[in-house]
């Protein structure tokens, strides 16, 4: 039996893992769990931040530094990505990812 290749990538819907009584934190965990699942199945994921604002930078420091511990720095440069909901997320989360590969 040929064993079937990796699914190219997986989007992860943020904001089905954020609820509003518990803190950011607490979805961070929830996300960089359910990213560490996906990419034993995938090659990368795509987290898509659409409906959660004003994201942090302690939020992203939890989800990038859950996925280094499990997964090493070339997974969070390579295998996961971050789409919308605009531009001062997306530098939030690159300074969150340079910071953790910094550590």
């Amino acid at each position: 039996m040929i064993p079937s290749p990796m699914a190219s990538k997986q989007v992860i819907r943020a904001a089905e893992f954020c609820h509003p009584e518990e803190g950011p934190v607490d979805s961070a965990n929830r996300i960089a769990r359910e990213a560490l699942s996906a990419l034993g199945r995938v090659q990368a994921v795509s987290i898509a931040m659409e409906g959660v604002p004003g994201a942090s930078s302690s939020f992203f420091n939890v989800i990038f530094s859950e996925l280094f511990a499990a997964l090493g720095a070339a997974a969070i440069q390579q295998r996961v990505t971050f789409t919308g909901p605009g531009k001062t997320q997306a530098r939030i989360a690159d300074r969150s990812r340079a910071a953790v590969l910094g550590s």
